[in-house]
């Protein structure tokens, strides 16, 4: 469980991981916010920044699988 981890990046932005609900039970992504934003896509390129992950207790199959959301 960690509800914030940092990537100390030197000469870089450090990466913030939060995940507050993280727990035995809370181990799906129901949602992704990078700086803020709403992320729709299963991937991204990070240079720093900070990533609040959203969990819950089912899997989302519907989550990030629309083709248009994949990497090019």
């Amino acid at each position: 469980m960690f509800p914030t981890a940092v990537i100390d990046r030197p000469g870089s932005r450090d990466v913030v991981i939060t995940a507050p609900e993280a727990d035995d039970t809370h181990m799906y992504v129901d949602a992704v916010r990078l700086d803020g934003c709403a992320l729709r896509q299963s991937w991204l390129t990070l240079s720093g920044g900070r990533l609040d992950f959203r969990l819950t207790e089912q899997p989302d199959t519907e989550r990030a699988t629309d083709p248009g959301t994949l990497p090019q």
